[in-house]
């Protein structure tokens, strides 16, 4: 089943958007160390080590609800190339992370590490479908 994104511009957006839509109950979030292309004032291209944290948020009418916030790494990192995300080590993240968590909880709502993506989704929906509750 192909999942509509509704993309939330800032955490209070995605906190708006959540409390208007009375199924929601879960809520994932996740941080993700990982290097961005990133254009310097002198005109030259690096590879600049990003961060970025995600709340993502399934709605049972085929909606993902999702906020990110994205920004440039405070120090330089080494990190494994690789084609997923990786870990970080930035202490500010880390830290706003958890007070979105406790943000997040204290509206009510579960709250798990990772992200919702079109596979889990497809696989809650076909377990919800063999269970004979239906899509």
């Amino acid at each position: 089943m192909p999942v509509k994104v509704k993309e939330c511009d800032t955490f209070e957006a995605f906190l708006n958007e959540l409390r208007n839509r009375d199924t929601i109950r879960l809520v994932k979030l996740a941080d993700y160390g990982f290097v961005a292309p990133l254009r310097t004032s002198s005109g030259a291209i690096i590879m600049a080590p990003q961060i970025r944290i995600t709340a993502t948020a399934f709605d049972k009418p085929g909606t993902l609800v999702r906020w990110q916030s994205a920004r440039r790494a405070n120090s330089t990192k080494t990190v494994a190339i690789t084609t997923a995300p990786g870990i970080h080590g930035d202490v500010e993240v880390v830290a706003k992370k958890e007070d979105l968590r406790k943000w997040l909880e204290l509206e009510g709502y579960s709250v798990s590490d990772g992200e919702w993506t079109q596979d889990d989704i497809d696989r809650l929906m076909a377990k919800h479908a063999l269970s004979g509750r239906g899509a």
